[in-house]
């Protein structure tokens, strides 16, 4: 029997939203990541303006995954884009209300909250490094605790309502 010599090419994985493991690995990679462009300024391997670079770059990676434009992660039915904005509208209430009045009409509508949740994450990220930075970047057991609590929270965040949480 004769192949037409053609290889069959296997779809690219893609990775589910609705598991809240692939959220969190997602967060905690990109927590890493920034980590280490961090690192990289302290080693002066990185400019302050590179580490920036990459850290805008992790932020519109992380954008488009939760508005459903990459086409490397399944979103959630119903609840990228508008419906997760709403939510975090919710969730992050208080910081929203606590910005400039220019700001807060920055992120009037549901998808830019997406956006502002998720620099919200990368701020606390770069909180965390700041503490970390005490010790020389050196990761404690507290600090790893910490690291842990900080993207299961915000895999809470981004999850939609009544999603299951088992061992994480």
């Amino acid at each position: 029997m004769a192949t037409s010599g053609k290889k069959r090419e296997t779809p690219p994985e893609r990775f589910d939203l609705s598991n809240p493991r692939v959220v969190y690995a997602l967060l905690f990679h990109t927590m890493e990541r920034v980590i280490d462009a961090s690192e990289m300024v302290l080693q002066d391997r990185y400019t302050t303006k590179d580490a920036t670079d990459c850290v805008f770059a992790f932020v519109e990676n992380l954008v488009g995954i939760f508005l459903g434009e990459d086409p490397a992660y399944i979103p959630v039915k119903g609840w990228n884009g508008p419906a997760l904005g709403r939510s975090l509208r919710c969730t992050l209430a208080v910081p929203l209300m606590e910005l400039s009045d220019e700001d807060r009409e920055l992120f009037n509508d549901d998808q830019a909250v997406v956006i502002f949740a998720i620099n919200a994450f990368v701020s606390e990220v770069q909180d965390f490094i700041g503490q970390l930075a005490e010790h020389d970047l050196e990761v404690t057991e507290e600090d790893a605790r910490r690291y842990h609590e900080l993207c299961l929270k915000w895999t809470k965040r981004f999850m939609p309502p009544g999603t299951m949480f088992s061992h994480m």
